[in-house]
């Protein structure tokens, strides 16, 4: 804030008579521990993903891609972890799964809280982008992220923090 701002802010005041102050707010949420991998292809990533997962625990893999045509979009990654760790229990969450009434996902934006917690890896499209809150506490081990194309880095970022536990976040631009 500059003071041309508050300036500007006071001119809107007109005739009313306004004391302006600020507040500054130091909060620092604390996200636990970031990494990005870096280079084009994300195979050290989904190396790091695949020991995760042989070791148990559970997993939110977030990705900018969709359709099975994109190597590293949810429906490839469903069918590869699939094939991978059949005892897995996967759900994938896209715009195709979350709008098929046959599909485990169907609805499930509504109830992300308990529905989660039934699985094992969840693989989401960015239609957990913005406007959800995953709030569950002891369930997810760790966030990775495989992000494609041009996306903005704030929505990256969003994706990224949608489990609102500090756990480890692993990302990976292709």
């Amino acid at each position: 804030m500059s003071d041309t701002d508050v300036k500007y802010v006071l001119s809107l005041a007109g005739e009313y008579r306004v004391n302006p102050f600020v507040i500054v707010n130091n909060y620092r949420h604390i996200a636990g521990n970031c990494y990005n991998y870096s280079g084009s292809n994300p195979k050290n990533l989904i190396a790091a993903l695949d020991k995760a997962i042989a070791r148990g625990g559970h997993h939110l893999l977030c990705c900018s891609a969709q359709k099975t045509k994109s190597k590293w979009g949810t429906q490839a990654l469903e069918e590869r972890f699939r094939r991978k760790f059949p005892h897995l229990r996967i759900l994938r969450i896209d715009s195709e799964s979350v709008a098929d009434p046959s599909h485990a996902a169907f609805g499930c934006i509504a109830h992300l809280n308990e529905i989660l917690t039934q699985y094992d890896l969840v693989i989401a499209s960015p239609s957990l982008e913005t406007g959800v809150s995953i709030d569950i506490r002891g369930h997810f081990d760790g966030v990775w992220g495989i992000f494609q194309g041009v996306q903005p880095v704030n929505s990256v970022r969003q994706m990224l923090a949608r489990l609102r536990e500090t756990v480890s976040r692993r990302s990976c631009w292709v």
